[in-house]
């Protein structure tokens, strides 16, 4: 795990964070009510990580507050 410097997140990122996770699917099967419930306790503590590298998208990585993200291949 890689360590960045967090942000807070924007109003509106925080809405969209939390649009997704009212209204998002997964492809793995049902989403309960207790995982939505679940999902936005914790994004109560979520951060902005790094941006993507592109440049033009406004995609971000999702963090915690001490920076920790986990990093794909």
């Amino acid at each position: 795990m890689d360590t960045v410097t967090p942000r807070a997140l924007t109003p509106r990122e925080r809405g969209a964070l939390e649009a997704l996770i009212g209204w998002g699917t997964t492809n793995d099967g049902p989403v309960t009510s207790a995982d939505r419930a679940r999902w936005l306790t914790q994004a109560a503590g979520t951060w902005a990580g790094d941006a993507c590298g592109c440049g033009t998208c406004p995609t971000i990585e999702l963090t915690d507050a001490a920076g920790a993200t986990p990093r794909s291949a």
